[in-house]
């Protein structure tokens, strides 16, 4: 048994308390054996490489506690779609401070699936199995982050959404994650897990709210499973208060012929960092992962890809930019693994960083590594501040510096945007933008 130095002792023995007799005893011992995986592995510091620019002390003097139950909440409806900015199409699921609730929610039906709360999930004989399963796996990851462990240990609600073979989920399905202040610091641990069929299609947004709170943590974790031939669109929008930390982890495993698109768009959070573990699991598979990270004022965000191929014929593509402004800094570090079984797979990666202010810090680090002989993999990394020659063609038709900066910082940003097919989220989207501009103008 491995010494508890973390600072999450108390939180997890208080949660262990309460979740035992409330839920499966395999979840019981899955939170258990997760837990230890995190005490083993321990805090991350600088020295770690991969956690060499994102600082954790602040996590362990901010003694954050976990919310037992669900908070009540005088928020309606309309509240929501205000605190969004837009009125989302198709299905939304809220959770408040970590907790589902029902009554601010519109599920969708799915014949022979599941969309609801994971959290009810786990008590029903069915679907209790599938939840134990996948979690079950995850376990076996023993490269992940150790935060994952920590929310698999901690984890309160999330949503599970279980899309059957040859469904075609033609409405959206909206994520909604609103943290409010409480009495005293609070993290929330929410996992999702998405199982989407041979043949089937779904579209889903996570986002990430909250009004100015004095601190708080979010630490997400997703999963998304998909079958052969499986579509999922995932859109992530993360934009909570500057004085909070925002730690997210996104696994997906592809079958042979699926395909998962992900557009993620990062505006909020003082500390935010946000990874994605793909691995392409079957022949002729297809990832696609965009990226938008406006940090400004001392924001740091990170981003950390690894996709991983491991059956031939698979293509994969990153496209991420960041905009930087004030004292802020971003960090890109993406990686693509190809296996030497992985014969024919054709991956790209590309990270461009536009940079608004002389303070303001990148710090870019492509990867590959390469174990088959029949490839097509590159890479490439950019920085640098707005272009001279455009600013001046500009200016000498009559516009006016700040607006030039901001019709080329649009210009520059905007393709990542545009991938964003639903118009109520790409409109929202297009708002961030601007307002971000406004405020880096």
């Amino acid at each position: 048994m491995q010494t508890d130095t973390t600072p999450f002792g108390s939180a997890f023995s208080q949660w262990w308390g309460s979740a035992k007799g409330n839920e499966p005893t395999r979840l019981t011992e899955i939170r258990k054996q997760a837990y230890d995986l995190f005490v083993e592995a321990g805090m991350p510091n600088r020295k770690t490489e991969e956690w060499k620019y994102t600082p954790v002390r602040g996590l362990e003097k901010a003694s954050f506690q976990t919310l037992s139950s669900a908070p009540s909440t005088n928020l309606g409806v309309s509240d929501i779609h205000e605190l969004v900015g837009a009125s989302l199409p198709g299905h939304t699921m809220v959770f408040f401070n970590g907790y589902f609730q029902p009554k601010l929610s519109n599920l969708p039906d799915v014949s022979n699936g599941y969309v609801g709360s994971i959290r009810a999930a786990w008590n029903e004989d069915r679907w209790g199995k599938v939840v134990e399963e996948q979690w079950g796996r995850l376990l076996d990851f023993r490269n992940s982050n150790p935060f994952n462990w920590l929310n698999q240990a901690l984890v309160s609600d999330g949503a599970l959404i279980v899309i059957p073979d040859g469904t075609e989920l033609e409405e959206h399905i909206n994520l909604v994650y609103l943290s409010t202040p409480q009495d005293e610091p609070t993290m929330v641990h929410p996992r999702n897990l998405v199982v989407v069929g041979a043949n089937s299609k779904l579209s889903v947004t996570e986002t990430f709210v909250s009004p100015e709170v004095e601190s708080s943590w979010t630490n997400v974790a997703s999963s998304f499973v998909l079958g052969e031939n499986a579509d999922v669109v995932h859109t992530k929008v993360q934009r909570e208060a500057a004085s909070t930390w925002h730690f997210a982890q996104v696994q997906v495993e592809l079958a042979a012929s699926s395909n998962f698109h992900s557009n993620y768009f990062s505006f909020g959070g003082g500390t935010s960092r946000h990874e994605i573990e793909a691995l392409l699991i079957g022949e002729n598979a297809h990832c696609d992962l965009n990226g938008l990270y406006m940090p400004e004022g001392e924001q740091l965000m990170v981003n950390r890809i690894c996709m991983e191929h491991a059956f031939p014929n698979c293509t994969s593509n990153q496209y991420y930019k960041g905009i930087l402004g004030d004292t802020s800094k971003g960090v890109f570090n993406g990686k693509i693994y190809v296996r030497q079984q992985a014969q024919k797979t054709d991956a790209y990666q590309t990270n461009q960083a536009l940079l608004l202010s002389d303070d303001a810090e990148i710090y870019s680090k492509p990867q590959l590594e390469i174990f088959a002989d029949d490839v097509k993999c590159s890479h490439g990394a950019t920085s640098g501040y707005l272009d001279d020659t455009a600013m001046f063609y500009l200016m000498s038709r009559g516009i006016a510096k700040a607006e030039a900066e901001r019709i080329l910082t649009y210009a520059f940003a905007s393709d990542v945007v545009q991938k964003v097919e639903i118009e109520p989220l790409h409109d929202l989207l297009e708002s961030l933008l601007q307002q971000r501009l406004d405020y880096q103008s």
